[in-house]
């Protein structure tokens, strides 16, 4: 609150001394350096959810100024981890000390766990490098405890004020998955299924393989010569094309999302690596997509709602996107009146991906629209009682909204534009057709080619060096 109240002020001596342009932007920058640092070290203390909504905030590049972004970067990685005493208990209470051994110190940490170099031992083979994922001590209590808090606030508030029911969805559906992803053995599942989904792709894209797993840890596939999608160094050491690698990332989010309709809901850069490969005749890049403790499945129904809004936003067809949104789930107060400006918004959110700068300058006009169109409600007398909201939003809103602001951040922090219009509606025609041409007595063939898989052998997604 203290934080906010500062906000408040400095907004307020803005407009006093009607500073504009890059003197107003310097006052707040002055802000940001001594509040973003604060908020970050406050969410490091409380660990938990407040971590995951730090990791949320940093990733988007887009809309969260470059200071608060630096500030709480360090939340998707860099987290004090348990030492080498506790991790080992944790490894012999899950039955995992005789298999597995952690070397050294862990060499990332995040919200839930973190990740050691280790070694494997098996029959057939005596020692084997790996990943070794151990969740922190306690932490499956704390966040339980949390989003259960969360959620009763939020009930509490719905029951005074109607406008809170999404509220109230969107944590119900966050904490259906909390306790999803503090179990390792469904998140070792989750990949297994991720890998399959993603075998056509082997050449674009890996899931590291899960090797031995119990409930609070795990050991996996080390991957060698991998860093984060936004490492920019790395990137300028190999001469990446970063919006060749940007289009691949979005070509593969899209058809997780809108074709398969199971998805990672976390990828933010601490999530999404990339290494430098060879398939015997060239040189690739190849993402590599981690931690899918939090992952989603769409409901046929609202898998194909979703297909059907992008590809609506993609044709500009205003009429179908409100279908589509009344199929979704998607209800707001001002619908009955103005349904097309749920579709506006739905736009803004799934437009093309730009550098912070232009993403900036965009959100302004928007919300400038959003003005001049309250403005001639008012003059109508046309106004509902508390404004605009969103009165029903489908479970999937969250998540689905999450990882499209997450692969608009990591486009803002590369200054990379894409059209992710038109890469949603390819990858929802294409699940269309699949579900067209294949019924539930006939699965899918698994050497079937759609155009999600034929893309990348026609698009020029390589860099320029590999």
């Amino acid at each position: 609150s203290a934080i906010i109240s500062v906000y408040v002020f400095t907004k307020f001596i803005a407009n006093k001394r009607k500073l504009q342009g890059n003197d107003r932007d310097a006052l707040f920058e002055r802000v940001h350096s001594i509040a973003a640092p604060f908020i970050a070290d406050r969410f490091v203390a409380l660990k938990s959810i407040w971590c995951k909504i730090g990791q949320y905030i940093s990733a988007r590049a887009d809309v969260v100024p470059g200071t608060w972004q630096k500030a709480l970067a360090r939340l998707q990685d860099d987290l004090p981890s348990d030492n080498l005493k506790c991790v080992n208990s944790t490894l012999k209470k899950a039955k995992l000390q005789d298999r597995v051994q952690v070397c050294g110190n862990a060499i990332a940490s995040a919200s839930i766990a973190q990740v050691h170099i280790g070694k494997l031992y098996s029959d057939k083979i005596k020692e084997r490098k790996v990943a070794v994922k151990v969740q922190h001590h306690g932490i499956a209590t704390l966040m339980t405890a949390d989003i259960r808090r969360a959620l009763r606030i939020a009930q509490f508030c719905a029951r005074l004020d109607a406008s809170f029911e999404p509220t109230v969805t969107i944590l119900e559906s966050w904490k259906r998955e909390i306790h999803k992803e503090l179990s390792f053995l469904t998140e070792v599942d989750n990949a297994q299924r991720a890998r399959s989904a993603l075998a056509h792709f082997a050449t674009h894209v890996l899931v590291p393989e899960p090797l031995v797993a119990a409930d609070t840890a795990f050991a996996m596939q080390f991957i060698e010569n991998a860093s984060k999608i936004d490492d920019i160094d790395f990137l300028d050491a190999y001469d990446v094309d970063r919006k060749a690698l940007c289009t691949k990332f979005a070509h593969l989010i899209s058809y997780l999302v809108f074709d398969v309709g199971f998805y990672n809901c976390d990828p933010h850069q601490g999530n999404v690596l990339w290494t430098p490969t060879n398939d015997g005749s060239r040189q690739l890049l190849k993402l590599v997509f981690l931690d899918w403790g939090w992952s989603h499945s769409l409901s046929p129904s609202e898998k194909n709602a979703w297909r059907d809004l992008v590809i609506a936003i993609d044709s500009m067809d205003t009429v179908k996107a409100i279908d589509a949104l009344k199929k979704l789930g998607y209800a707001n107060n001002q619908d009955q009146r103005a349904p097309e400006r749920s579709v506006e918004f739905f736009q803004f959110l799934f437009r093309n991906t730009s550098s912070s700068e232009q993403a900036k300058e965009e959100t302004t006009e928007f919300f400038e629209k959003r003005k001049v169109q309250k403005d001639q409600d008012a003059s109508n007398s046309v106004r509902e009682k508390g404004g605009r909201k969103m009165t029903k939003v489908p479970e999937s809103f969250l998540f689905v909204v999450r990882v499209v602001g997450a692969l608009r951040g990591i486009c803002a922090t590369l200054g990379v534009s894409i059209s992710l219009p038109s890469i949603f509606a390819l990858h929802a025609s294409a699940g269309k057709a699949k579900d067209f041409l294949f019924t539930v007595t006939h699965p899918i063939d698994p050497s079937f080619s759609s155009p999600s898989e034929s893309l990348f052998e026609s698009s020029s997604l390589h860099n320029k060096k590999l």
